[in-house]
């Protein structure tokens, strides 16, 4: 009996792990100037997408390969935390934390400077576009633009449509006028020359490289592991310490 229970509980738990394992979507990478302008703004992602992503790569510092963070997530330009609760993006390392930006309806948007304001209410696909970047300290490693797909949704961001920003790209990106923006939401075919970079053009987009998030992710599995095991041993010895006693 004993074993028969060891058994079911530990079928449940790997069950379970599997489920884990499996329930991070993979998120598209976009490496260079020629990955962005293929996506289809106005069908994949809202028009106003490009606005927001050139406002905010202006916004943060950039020093070295690095990104700091110099305005309060919680609260300025209507950023505030993200859970993360539908498992849009791999699970932070300890420390991290994401934050999204782009709804105009949260308190602070107002902040948000007029051509991103104006271009959210007046272009296709209103107040859906949306930045989430992942931070530790004052450091932001990761940036991803997506879009909110509505609230009659069980997701509150389209998996299907969000792309990770690298810092590189981010800094590319920060470069362009607004001239370049529109056209590259506009005409794919046109843009495709548009700045005369010397990016790959390669037309798969890659998958976002994470090695480190990965082992991460890994460690955090198997300790979830480990303390299960250790509540099947527990539990064990409970039922066997009973049984004994009879």
């Amino acid at each position: 009996m004993v074993t028969r229970m060891a058994g079911i509980v530990l079928g449940c738990c790997a069950v379970a792990l599997l489920l884990h394992l499996t329930c991070v979507s993979a998120v598209q990478k976009l490496n260079n100037i020629n990955d962005l302008k293929r996506i289809q703004f106005g069908q994949s992602l809202p028009r106003h997408s490009l606005q927001l992503l050139h406002w905010f790569a202006n916004q943060v510092d950039k020093c070295d390969n690095e990104i700091q963070l110099n305005f309060n997530p919680n609260s300025d330009y209507g950023a505030h935390y993200y859970g993360n609760f539908e498992r849009l993006l791999p699970h932070p390392p300890a420390g991290y934390h994401y934050y999204t930006v782009g709804n105009l309806y949260k308190e602070g948007a107002q902040q948000l400077p007029a051509y991103v304001r104006h271009q959210q209410h007046d272009n296709d696909g209103s107040n859906r576009a949306r930045i989430i970047f992942r931070v530790y300290g004052q450091t932001i490693d990761r940036v991803y633009l997506t879009q909110h797909r509505g609230s009659d949704q069980e997701s509150s961001y389209d998996p299907n449509h969000t792309y990770e920003i690298p810092t590189h790209l981010l800094r590319e990106f920060s470069q362009l006028s607004r001239g370049s923006l529109e056209q590259i939401c506009t005409s794919h075919s046109q843009s495709q020359g548009l700045l005369g970079h010397s990016s790959s053009t390669n037309h798969t987009f890659q998958p976002a490289n994470r090695p480190r998030e990965f082992s991460n992710y890994i460690v955090g599995v198997l300790k979830w592991a480990l303390l299960i095991i250790v509540i099947i041993v527990i539990i064990f010895l409970i039922v066997y310490n009973g049984t004994s006693k009879h």
